[in-house]
């Protein structure tokens, strides 16, 4: 897997270029890393992405759908050797694999909810994008939190912080997973 450092997608993006790593880019920068009265609460739509931008965080991929199964398993060691490294920014730390041809049925069905769970297992959380995705926001059900330009699997560290988003989803099978695996990390 070819991976893109995020200075390598501003460039992409300042360059007018129109690929789905630009086009991601223009979407963290110009909706995710803004704020939102629709969300519900103050502050940007993600609060973990400004941040993860001013530390120069960001990684990106794109991935054909018949192979995400080799670059997941692939990835899941790799991620810890990415740069950052050093304790203080590493946090902010996230890999957006772009499949361009993931069928919004992988989110759907579940099938994602494997990958969550076998990343969560050492610490590290999967949230997926789509187009179609129909996931609701916390603060506001009208709200549409996970559509995305392309489909896409962001991938980051668990934070403490994201016992927001285990409360949220309380009685689904994300919530039972995310639970397990923030309860393992944190030991609460």
């Amino acid at each position: 897997m070819l991976l893109v450092q995020q200075n390598e997608a501003e460039s992409l993006l300042a360059g007018g270029s129109q690929c789905p790593t630009a086009a991601t880019m223009s979407w963290l920068k110009g909706y995710i890393a803004q704020p939102n009265r629709d969300v519900g609460r103050p502050g940007t739509v993600c609060p973990f992405v400004p941040k993860a931008m001013r530390l120069d965080c960001l990684w990106f991929a794109q991935v054909p759908f018949a192979d995400l199964v080799r670059e997941l398993e692939q990835l899941r060691e790799r991620f810890f050797l990415l740069e950052p490294t050093d304790v203080e920014r590493k946090i902010g730390k996230t890999v957006l694999l772009i499949v361009e041809d993931m069928p919004v049925e992988f989110l759907l069905d579940g099938e994602w909810l494997t990958w969550l769970a076998y990343y969560l297992e050492v610490g590290l959380k999967i949230t997926a994008f789509h187009p179609k995705n129909p996931q609701r926001g916390m603060h506001n059900p009208a709200f549409l939190t996970h559509v995305s330009p392309y489909p896409l699997l962001a991938v980051r560290h668990l934070h403490v912080r994201d016992s927001a988003f285990v409360a949220q989803l309380t009685g689904t099978k994300e919530g039972e997973l995310l639970a397990a695996g923030y309860t393992r990390l944190f030991k609460t």
